[in-house]
């Protein structure tokens, strides 16, 4: 092998190694920011904006960060801003009907927004996709208790 070809291939050795580190700190900056703004949110309703303020910030870089947007639709509704939730937890839904989070999210937004119906027909479409949902079930009861209809809550 000469001297040239092997210069050339250890470069694209290094650029491969440098790109994968660059990827690799790239998810835990990712994974640090949310946990980092976990911890504001979580510590005091004081710190809620800036965590807020930091979510904000990762998703204008990253739009697609389903995991930031629905913990920013979660403190969005902690915080009485019921329409900005609203709106980040139905963009993650419009991709993903059922996540995990969101869905949860979204209907105690329509609970605490006073939109029960809203909340247990969400429970309802989504119980018809998962009917053993034990977290599901319980929304429903709890939007079926707001309506008014008990027994149909104690049914559920």
């Amino acid at each position: 092998m000469n001297r040239g070809y092997r210069l050339r291939a250890l470069a694209m050795l290094a650029l491969t190694v440098a790109a994968l580190l660059v990827a690799t700190a790239s998810l835990g900056f990712a994974e640090d920011v949310l946990a980092q703004a976990r911890s504001l949110a979580y510590s005091s309703k004081a710190q809620r904006e800036a965590a807020l303020d930091l979510l904000k910030r990762r998703l204008t870089q990253e739009p697609d960060d389903t995991d930031a947007r629905v913990f920013y639709g979660i403190v969005l509704s902690w915080q009485g801003r019921y329409d900005e939730a609203r709106e980040q937890l139905l963009q993650v839904l419009a991709k993903r009907p059922d996540h995990g989070d969101a869905l949860p999210a979204l209907i105690n937004v329509e609970l605490w927004s006073d939109h029960p119906a809203r909340a247990e027909q969400l429970a309802r479409e989504a119980l018809s996709r998962q009917p053993n949902n034990l977290e599901l079930l319980l929304a429903q009861a709890h939007a079926l208790r707001n309506l008014g209809r008990r027994y149909e809550a104690i049914v559920v």
